[in-house]
């Protein structure tokens, strides 16, 4: 005799269906960039579920557009142009300050998708970003998702 099948498994089963049929993809990303602070340009390399699934190029140049330093949060905007002509997206960073005025090598924060071109236009996602302040070019490590419908 077949044992009746739960609420909580034939809705589970619902949602696992729901989502599938929404299509659209989300893959984890890392990409890394070399920023040339005086220019404030650089370039980029991406690698992960994002690259491989076509949600994201492979690489790019970018350039830092606005910025806001003088009270918290403080925050940052860089347009990346992918080199394979695809299009081009916008990420907003906001910085975590440490609580005491300290002198750091290092930078952490929040990066979120403001905006995208030509493939990018519905681009979405967010993620963690981190730099190292000392040397040139200022290396900087963006980690997260990425999603288009």
């Amino acid at each position: 005799m077949k044992k009746p099948r739960s609420r909580e498994a034939v809705l589970a089963l619902g949602f696992v269906v729901l989502v599938s049929a929404c299509g659209g993809s989300s893959a984890d990303v890392a990409f890394e960039s070399q920023l040339d602070p005086l220019n404030d340009v650089g370039t980029f390399t991406a690698r992960g579920g994002a690259v491989e699934s076509g949600v994201m190029c492979v690489e790019g140049d970018f350039s830092v557009g606005d910025s806001y330093t003088s009270a918290e949060p403080w925050w940052f905007e860089e347009t990346y142009v992918c080199t394979d002509g695809t299009g081009s997206f916008t990420l907003r960073t906001e910085l975590d300050l440490p609580e005491e005025e300290v002198e750091t090598v290092t930078a952490e924060g929040i990066w979120t998708v403001t905006g995208g071109s030509g493939e990018y236009t519905d681009l979405a996602g967010r993620g963690r970003f981190s730099a190292m302040l000392l040397g040139f070019p200022i290396e900087e490590i963006y980690t997260g998702d990425l999603n288009r419908p």
